[in-house]
């Protein structure tokens, strides 16, 4: 909840077990002690990095959900879609960056929309 000017704001944000459980996040531990975090669909900071993030579900955005939607349930495999460099597997949220690239000034042009936003609601 955010108050500015007697006017109070509320920003519904998802907690990190409701991102775990959208995204179909596993937590693999290693022998190493180590932790890996890997998830079938994108965490929020890889989607908001990715080509597709305009701000609003595109058509892009279905086709691309619907491909992988449909290579999960066919069993294709990451060494079938090496060569897209798409894993349809669980995937890190460094491998899910590298895989969500698109259109690369569309981050650039969501960051000038957020500071855009920013700038406007500070302003009243």
């Amino acid at each position: 909840m955010l108050d500015i000017n007697s006017q109070t704001y509320f920003d519904d944000e998802l907690s990190e077990e409701e991102v775990d459980f959208m995204c179909g996040t596993y937590y693999v531990h290693h022998n190493d002690g180590n932790v890996e975090i890997v998830s079938w669909w994108p965490r929020p900071r890889a989607w908001a990095a990715s080509g597709l993030n305009m701000g609003f579900w595109s058509s892009q955005c279905e086709s691309w959900f619907l491909s992988c939607l449909e290579n999960i349930q066919q069993g294709i495999s990451r060494e079938w879609h090496q060569s897209t460099n798409d894993a349809n597997s669980p995937m890190t949220s460094k491998q899910w960056k590298g895989s969500l690239k698109f259109n690369l000034g569309t981050n650039k042009m969501m960051k000038n929309v957020d500071a855009a936003c920013c700038s406007l609601l500070t302003y009243w």
